[in-house]
């Protein structure tokens, strides 16, 4: 709601409740829309509707990413709004994602370190989804689940929906560019230029 009294046009999941039991684990229970995610649409759709459901995604990404930006505060830690949140952790997500599907061994763990030597934090940072993999999306671009936000570059929001295998034969230069045109001078320049190695982060 923090993002949606901002624009009317944002597509998250409604909230309903949250709360904690009495073994101390957190739940958020939303509502959920009477729509397919994009996981299951893409399985019968062309590359033409794939197209167009991903700038719906994209579109609502762009701006997510945009206004959650002026609303992080930094007081002794980083907080959306009053919620706290946390650095995105490239090498967490890389190991859980890579390491913990498919065993440890001296290829995996060198690879990890590789990207991580090569991706830099850029400047441009703001709140993210941390998951948005075809999933976590609707056919109408609604974002779902949300339980990996963090403070990060948007890019990598962008990445895991772009680069998602089911997006076969779809032209991944064109949505990317779809993304960035929404944005500015040094901005854009920013996002662009993160964007090969955080595809290669999101491939791995």
């Amino acid at each position: 709601y923090k993002l949606t009294k901002k624009d009317k046009e944002i597509k998250v999941a409604r909230p309903l409740a949250f709360f904690e039991d009495m073994n101390g684990f957190a739940f958020d229970v939303t509502q959920r829309k009477p729509l397919k995610n994009l996981e299951d649409v893409f399985e019968s759709a062309s590359d033409e509707q794939k197209t167009e459901m991903l700038k719906l995604a994209l579109t609502n990404e762009r701006k997510i990413h945009i206004i959650s930006k002026e609303k992080i505060k930094f007081e002794n830690g980083i907080y959306f709004g009053d919620i706290k949140i946390s650095n995105y952790d490239y090498e967490a997500n890389l190991k859980r994602r890579l390491l913990e599907r498919v065993g440890i061994n001296d290829e995996g763990l060198s690879l990890i370190e590789s990207i991580l030597e090569k991706i830099k934090v850029n400047g441009y940072s703001t709140l993210i989804h941390g998951d948005l993999a075809l999933p976590n999306l609707l056919e109408d671009g609604t974002l779902i689940d949300f339980e990996k936000a963090a403070y990060g570059n948007p890019i990598i929001d962008v990445t895991t929906t772009i680069e998602d295998p089911k997006n076969n034969n779809v032209n991944k230069e064109l949505l990317k560019d779809f993304y960035l045109d929404g944005y500015k001078g040094e901005e854009k320049k920013l996002l662009n230029e993160s964007y090969n190695i955080h595809s290669i982060f999101v491939s791995a």
